[in-house]
C-alpha cells in the first residue's frame, strides 16, 4: 500500500536480544569486578597494616604499633580483639603526669573496646582506672563491682571500689568493702590505712579507727612496713608519741630500710623533733 501510495517504506528494525540481553550483564559483570577488586585492595592494605603494628609491638615501638593498628581497625572495624588490643596500647601511654585530653583520649578508646569486647577483662580493669583518674566514680565503681565477681580475691580491686565509694559519699559501702577485702588478705595494707582514715576522716569514729590501724601491726607483726604506715596515721592524727615510737622501733629492725629513713625525716622535719628518734 505504500509502494502504490508513491511512499518510501521502511521495515521496523528488529531488536537485536543478544545485544539488549549482553549490554547489562557486561555492565554487571565489571561492577562486580570492580567491587571485588576493592576488596581485595582493602583486605590486602588491611593485612599489610596488621603485620606492620605488630612487628612495630614486638619491637617495643608503641607509637607505630597505635598507629599501625589505628589503620587497620579503619579497614577491619570488626575485628574486635584487635581493637581492644590498640585500646590497651593507647592506655599504656597513660602517665602521672598526661594531659586530660590523653585520658579522654584513652577512656574513649577503652570505652568502645569494652562495649565490642565485653568479656575482655584487662580492658575493663583499665578502663576502671582510667575512670577513676577523669573522676568518673559511678562508671568505675560498676567496673570493679564486676570485675570482683570474677577476682573476688583481688586486694587492689576492692581497696579501689572502696575509693569510688568514698568520692561516691557511700561510706558505709565503702566500710563493708575495706573490711571484706581485710578478712580476705589480713596482709593488705593498703586496707586497713584506708578504713583507719575513712572511720577518722569521714565517719568521725577516731577509736575505731585507732583499732583498726592496731589490728594491721598486730596481725603483721613481722612487716616493717605495717609500723611505717601505723606511724605515719599517728603522724596525721597528731598523736606523736605513738608514731615516735613505731619509727624508732621500725629504725631498730631495719635501721637501712629507705623507707623507714624517710618516714623518719618526714617526722623530724614537720615535728622538729630532730634528737627524739
Amino acid at each position: 500500500a505504500a509502494q502504490r501510495a508513491g511512499v518510501e517504506y521502511h521495515r521496523p528494525k528488529r531488536l537485536n536480544f543478544k545485544v539488549a540481553i549482553g549490554v547489562p550483564v557486561v555492565a554487571a559483570v565489571l561492577t562486580i569486578a570492580v567491587v571485588l577488586g576493592h576488596a581485595f585492595q582493602v583486605s590486602r592494605t588491611a593485612e599489610v597494616m596488621l603485620q606492620k603494628a605488630q612487628q612495630a609491638e614486638q619491637q617495643g615501638n608503641k607509637e607505630d604499633a597505635i598507629r599501625f593498628y589505628t589503620h587497620y581497625v579503619n579497614y577491619a572495624p570488626k575485628d574486635y580483639p584487635v581493637f581492644s588490643k590498640l585500646a590497651l596500647l593507647v592506655a599504656d601511654r597513660i602517665r602521672s603526669t598526661s594531659h586530660p585530653r590523653q585520658l579522654v583520649e584513652a577512656f574513649n578508646v577503652l570505652e568502645k573496646a569494652a562495649q565490642q569486647d565485653p568479656d575482655n577483662l584487662e580492658v575493663l580493669r583499665r578502663l576502671a582506672d582510667i575512670c577513676q583518674k577523669i573522676g568518673r566514680w559511678e562508671q568505675a565503681a560498676n567496673h570493679l563491682a564486676r570485675l570482683r565477681k570474677d577476682f573476688p580475691d583481688d586486694s587492689s580491686l576492692g581497696l579501689q571500689l572502696g575509693e569510688c565509694q568514698i568520692q561516691l559519699e557511700k561510706y558505709r559501702e565503702a566500710l563493708a568493702t575495706f573490711r571484706e577485702v581485710i578478712a580476705r588478705d589480713p596482709a593488705y595494707l593498703k586496707a586497713y590505712v584506708a578504713l583507719a582514715n575513712l572511720l577518722r576522716e569521714k565517719l568521725q569514729d577516731p577509736d575505731q579507727a585507732d583499732s583498726w590501724i592496731n589490728q594491721m601491726a598486730a596481725k603483721n607483726p613481722k612487716s616493717i612496713k605495717a609500723l611505717v604506715e601505723r606511724a605515719r596515721y599517728f603522724h596525721r592524727a597528731k598523736q606523736l608519741n605513738a608514731a615516735a615510737e613505731d619509727i624508732r622501733r621500725a629504725l631498730e629492725m631495719s635501721p637501712q630500710n629507705v623507707e623507714v629513713l624517710v618516714a623518719a625525716a618526714e617526722f623530724a622535719i614537720d615535728n622538729k623533733a630532730y634528737d627524739c628518734l
